[in-house]
């Protein structure tokens, strides 16, 4: 299965180095929890930790075509994650991130470990990375790699640590993600068209536009007042008024005859 998993990732990574975007959002999902998982652990907010994630994979995403199978390497995630958290560590360690005290006790105890040993010791144990791999991430020999494993589990060393260490991993697993893929694929705010600068000629010339249309209009609302005061108009109008009484007195009184029961006239004197 893992087998499976691990060609059709190469499938995808060689999609991606050809500019596929669907691919990059298939890896990327793959990949975004863990390392934003990671962050946490690390001793990020949860708003930080889903902050790091966009960062890492925007960051691919603005260049892709470009990429390189280095950067689409595992590791590199990592090595870019850590680049992100430094200096800007900010962990929960009041509200409580969990359910169960004890993992919150856990956890603040792996956040309060040197960072030369918690990141060794996150990987290895949260994620599965060997020595070599961390050795990597880390920038560090294997040996040294090996030497602060063991220093960072004398440190969390506790009755029941191995099955404490589960209960906290399953915890971190719960986390609901924090990451926004808007930020990833949207990243670049795009930018208002410009907007033409009148030069002074335009600017000198509306004036005189507004002028000749206020004119134009009052022109055409005297016309119209003296049109309608003539006695054309006037004749006009009354024509079409005794049109008008004409038509409903002749429909009004075919409707009176009607309800009486009396035949209809065959014409109506004009007169």
């Amino acid at each position: 299965m893992q087998r499976e998993v691990g060609i059709g990732l190469e499938v995808l990574k060689r999609r991606i180095l050809h500019g596929d975007q669907k691919a990059f959002k298939e890896w990327m999902d793959v990949h975004i929890q863990s390392i934003e998982r990671f962050a946490v652990q690390y001793g990020a907010s949860l708003e930080l930790a889903g902050t790091v994630a966009e960062t890492v994979f925007r960051n691919i995403y603005e260049r892709l075509g470009d990429v390189t199978e280095a950067d689409l390497k595992e590791c590199t995630l990592f090595v870019t994650a850590i680049g992100g958290l430094d200096g800007r560590q900010n962990a929960e360690t009041s509200g409580g991130l969990f359910s169960f005290e004890e993992d919150d006790e856990l956890h603040r105890r792996l956040v309060g470990m040197p960072k030369e040993y918690r990141v060794p010791f996150i990987l290895d144990r949260f994620h599965n990375k060997t020595s070599m791999q961390i050795a990597e991430i880390t920038g560090e020999t294997e040996q040294h790699v090996e030497q602060s494993l063991t220093k960072a589990y004398s440190l969390m060393d506790e009755p029941n640590l191995d099955k404490k260490l589960d209960f906290l991993n399953r915890s971190y697993e719960r986390i609901s993600t924090s990451y926004n893929e808007m930020n990833i694929f949207h990243s670049k705010v795009e930018e208002s068209p410009p907007v033409e600068q009148e030069n002074e000629t335009d600017k000198k010339k509306k004036p005189y536009l507004f002028w000749g249309m206020g004119a134009g209009i009052l022109l055409v609302l005297l016309s119209i007042i003296t049109y309608t005061n003539s006695d054309a108009y006037q004749v006009k109008a009354a024509e079409k008024f005794m049109e008008k009484a004409k038509d409903s007195f002749q429909e009004e009184l075919e409707r009176n005859l009607q309800l009486a029961g009396l035949p209809a006239p065959e014409f109506l004197r004009r007169d």
